[in-house]
């Protein structure tokens, strides 16, 4: 029995490659295909671009194609059947292009990918593969991917400077399977990030991470160094859901009552993230914890406080038990004989997920009591004071993090910022006052609005929403 034990283990392996050495990124031409479609259909994850001037060569070569029968029908089934994000970045995966040719990768398990993916159907796919190949021979993208090679190259170069930190030895001490990452770089992605994998017809699977890009460096270049250990965050997060997404499956049925009676009352917030079901809900929140769980241990690119800022950041994005689901993932560690990886433990969290669920009300008001607000202001909204007012006082109900926060200017308004770049700030002691040092005019409608995310408490909790001010002088 043992003997049989060892050879299904040893085979398992076969389905992933190890790797522990430096592993490098690359543009992928599918995934710039598909990014670049999702632009012409105008999907909003894919047009807020910080590649400023590769955004201009790509809408300028490809004008005469916004009304091509693909964009039509990626308009068409991203608002019938909400094909947009990870899905887009799924079916790049599975793409082939051989000559000047795309079709489906013919040795791709198709059943795992419609498992995966409610959002396409082989009906869709089959109509959508040929007018893409169609689109990618009409417009010559070839053509447009070999001209933007040098850019491509200095964008990898630059990213591959960031995964020198990563971890890959985690992973299998962690979840017990070795692993060799394909790191997708994408230019057209906007700011998101996103995990893919490929199953092949022999149970063989091929993971992997796409990740935006958010900076530029002064020549126009993707840059990522200067993203710091977030970028090591985004890649981490998205390697966890091709490990986490299977084992939850595994326990979907068992969790999914208990999801379910949580997600009403985190709805709101989730829905920020697009985040809807409770399906969603519990992919998201493992991978967030296991993300947590590989921040803790990376001592060298991460100290405390940025496990409690990514904590609080999952918190306020409507996963408000993160913090007690990281403690009770320390059981895991302290018992790694008993749990020797993450899938051992499941169990245990799905229990943990049933408690969450009969106290989630409790977890709701202590979330909500960690939020800002503003409790007062002088002068009050809509009053009138005299221009010889100096300051404007804004108290808060938390303490908070002492820094002057972003003031927006209101738009199709008449009213004066009274408040400008160069004005004095200065916190109370208790931090739970701000003052802004002004010069008013006679006469004058003011008024200014807070950024809720510039305005936090000291435990990384920003304002419910922006806060509107409007007073006048006489």
């Amino acid at each position: 029995m043992k003997k049989r034990k060892l050879i299904i283990f040893l085979a398992s392996l076969l389905f992933f490659v190890p790797c522990y050495g430096q592993i490098s990124s690359s543009v992928d031409k599918r995934f710039e295909l598909m990014s670049i479609v999702f632009r012409l259909a105008e999907a909003e994850e894919y047009t807020d671009n910080s590649v400023v001037a590769y955004m201009r060569d790509v809408d300028e070569y490809f004008s005469e194609y916004i009304d091509h029968p693909l964009v039509v029908y990626t308009k068409e089934v991203r608002r019938q059947n909400k094909i947009g994000f990870d899905a887009v970045s799924l079916l790049a995966f599975y793409l082939e292009i051989e000559g000047n040719r795309l079709t489906l990768n013919k040795d791709a398990d198709m059943n795992a990918f419609f498992e995966n993916d409610f959002r396409w159907s082989p009906k869709i796919i089959s109509h959508y593969i040929e007018l893409l190949d169609r689109f990618y021979r009409d417009s010559d993208f070839e053509y447009f991917f070999k001209k933007h090679q040098s850019l491509y190259l200095l964008s990898e170069e630059n990213f591959d400077l960031v995964l020198n930190d990563l971890d890959l030895e985690w992973f299998n001490s962690f979840f017990g399977t070795p692993i060799s990452p394909k790191i997708i770089v994408s230019l057209c992605n906007g700011h998101s990030s996103y995990s893919s994998s490929l199953k092949m017809k022999d149970g063989s699977i091929s993971v992997g991470a796409v990740i935006g890009t958010t900076m530029i460096n002064s020549k126009g270049i993707p840059q990522y160094e200067g993203m710091g250990s977030s970028i090591i965050s985004f890649i981490v997060h998205e390697i966890c859901h091709s490990y986490v997404n299977p084992i939850v499956d595994r326990y979907m049925n068992r969790m999914l009552p208990a999801a379910e009676t949580i997600l009403p009352f985190v709805s709101e917030a989730l829905l920020q993230s697009h985040y809807s079901s409770a399906q969603t809900m519990l992919y998201e929140s493992f991978v967030r914890v296991c993300t947590l769980a590989y921040i803790e241990h990376d001592t060298l690119n991460y100290g405390g406080g940025d496990v409690y800022f990514h904590v609080a950041a999952s918190e306020f994005s409507g996963f408000i038990w993160m913090q007690n689901k990281l403690n009770f993932l320390a059981s895991f560690n302290h018992n790694r004989i008993l749990y020797p990886y993450f899938e051992s433990f499941m169990e245990q969290l799905a229990v943990y997920m049933d408690q969450l669920a009969d106290n989630i009300s409790l977890e709701a008001s202590a979330a909500k009591a960690k939020r800002p607000w503003v409790t007062g202001i002088f002068p009050e909204i809509n009053s009138t004071v005299s221009n010889e007012v100096k300051e404007i006082r804004i108290n808060f109900s938390h303490p908070m993090i002492l820094r002057d926060g972003e003031i927006k200017k209101m738009l199709d308004s008449d009213c004066m910022n009274p408040i400008d770049s160069q004005a004095q700030i200065k916190w109370s002691k208790d931090k739970k006052t701000l003052s802004y040092a002004v010069n008013l005019e006679k006469d004058k409608k003011y008024g200014f609005i807070l950024n809720r995310y510039s305005f936090q408490s000291n435990v990384l909790f920003p304002m419910k929403e922006n806060f509107e001010v409007k007073f006048q002088t006489k």
